[in-house]
């Protein structure tokens, strides 16, 4: 699988950093569990299962993007239907990173990762 690969090739440098590797959809679960507890604009449908799942995905994407979460508010202002909508993902977004620090899964790995691990050459 894709994220198998990337802790291969990825997760030396994060654990020599001092990061713990995060279980099994730990993600999904703090993410949710950060969704929740925010009383912002999103409160009404924090609680549904979608959104945790499209909050998921969106993660996904904006890692792999190479943006940083903690500091995605200068780039959403202004780009919402609702004003406070920015305001509030932005700020589930950076307790979600401040969370989840000192540790990593297959995300953080693929962005580590040395694609010279994997011996290509040797391996075809």
């Amino acid at each position: 699988m894709p994220g198998d690969l990337a802790l291969l090739l990825g997760a030396a440098p994060l654990v020599a950093a001092g990061r713990r590797a995060l279980p099994p959809l730990a993600d999904r679960v703090l993410l949710a569990d950060v969704a929740r507890q925010h009383p912002g604009y999103f409160a009404p449908v924090a609680e549904t299962p979608g959104f945790g799942e499209a909050l998921f995905r969106l993660v996904r994407e904006l890692r792999s993007a190479g943006y940083d979460l903690a500091d995605l508010g200068p780039l959403l202002d202004g780009t919402t239907d609702a004003a406070q909508k920015a305001g509030a993902l932005t700020e589930i977004l950076a307790t979600f990173e401040e969370r989840r620090t000192g540790f990593y899964g297959p995300d953080d790995a693929l962005v580590a990762a040395d694609p010279a691990a994997l011996k290509g050459l040797g391996l075809a």
